[in-house]
C-alpha cells in the first residue's frame, strides 16, 4: 500500500497511524529509523495556509531563488534585479509579501553569500508548495533523492500562465491529511538525516540531506502559524 492510498479510500489516519505508516515507508527503505518520534497534529487540529498565501508565497520564493541563482553565477546584480522586480510587479507580489531574507536581495542590497545560497535553496520550497497544490505529483516529491527539476519548476508558473489571477485558478490545495502524511514522512527523513551527521554509519539510503531540509521546511511551514520560514525551529 503506498503513503496516499487510505485517502483514496476517504480514511484519514489518526496521528499514529500516520506514523507506522511512515516509520514503515523508511524501513523498507532500509533508512535509519526512530520509530518513538513524535507525532503530528491531527488534521481536526491543523489549520492550512490559505490558498491565495500559498499561491502569492510560491511565486514569491521562485522569483527569488532565480535572483538568488542570478546573482551567485555572476551575473550583473542591477539587470537580474530589475528582471526579478518586473517579475513581482506581473504576478502581483507586493514588497510586504517578501520575507526578510528576500527583501534584502531586492532592496536592500546587503545580502551575505549565505543569503544568496539560502534563498537559491527556496526552488526546493517552491517544488513542495507546487506539490500541495496539486500542480506536480507525490512522485515528483518524494522520495528526495535529487533536487527538483529547476526548468520545469520555471515553467510551471511562466509557461503556464502570465497574471496571479490565472495561475491561482489551475492550483487546488490537496487535503489537511495528505499534507500531513507528507510532513510526517519527512520530518523521519529529516531526523534520519541529522542522525548520519552524528553517526557517520548510519544508513540514510539516497537521500539527499540539503533536499530533505528545504522541503520539509515547505511542508512545515504549510501547516503551522509562522509566515517566515526561514524562522521555523526545523532541529526537532
Amino acid at each position: 500500500m503506498g503513503l496516499f492510498d487510505h485517502l483514496k479510500k476517504h480514511t484519514p489516519l489518526t496521528p499514529e497511524e500516520r506514523r507506522q505508516r511512515s516509520n514503515s515507508i523508511i524501513k523498507k527503505m532500509g533508512v535509519v529509523c526512530c520509530e518513538d518520534l513524535w507525532t503530528t497534529a491531527p488534521s481536526s487540529e491543523t489549520q492550512l495556509k490559505s490558498l491565495d498565501e500559498i499561491c502569492k508565497r510560491a511565486i514569491a520564493c521562485l522569483i527569488s531563488a532565480q535572483l538568488a541563482c542570478s546573482i551567485g553565477q555572476g551575473e550583473a546584480y542591477d539587470n537580474a534585479r530589475a528582471m526579478a522586480l518586473e517579475a513581482l510587479t506581473q504576478y502581483n507580489v507586493a514588497a510586504e509579501e517578501l520575507l526578510p531574507k528576500e527583501k534584502k536581495l531586492f532592496y536592500e542590497n546587503q545580502f551575505t553569500k549565505q543569503d544568496v545560497i539560502d534563498i537559491a535553496w527556496e526552488y526546493e520550497i517552491y517544488w513542495t508548495l507546487i506539490w500541495a497544490l496539486k500542480l506536480i505529483s507525490n512522485k515528483e516529491l518524494d522520495p528526495p533523492v535529487k533536487i527538483c527539476n529547476c526548468e520545469k519548476a520555471s515553467a510551471i508558473l511562466f509557461s503556464t500562465s502570465d497574471t496571479y489571477s490565472f495561475f491561482k485558478s489551475i492550483c487546488h490545495l490537496r487535503s489537511t491529511d495528505a499534507i500531513l502524511d507528507m510532513a510526517d514522512l519527512y520530518y523521519r527523513y529529516h531526523w534520519a538525516c541529522m542522525e548520519k551527521k552524528l553517526k557517520p554509519e548510519v544508513n540514510i539510503g539516497k537521500l539527499q540531506p540539503e533536499v530533505v531540509l528545504e522541503r520539509r521546511r515547505g511542508l512545515e511551514w504549510l501547516i503551522c502559524a509562522e509566515k517566515d520560514w526561514f524562522a521555523l525551529p526545523l532541529n526537532a
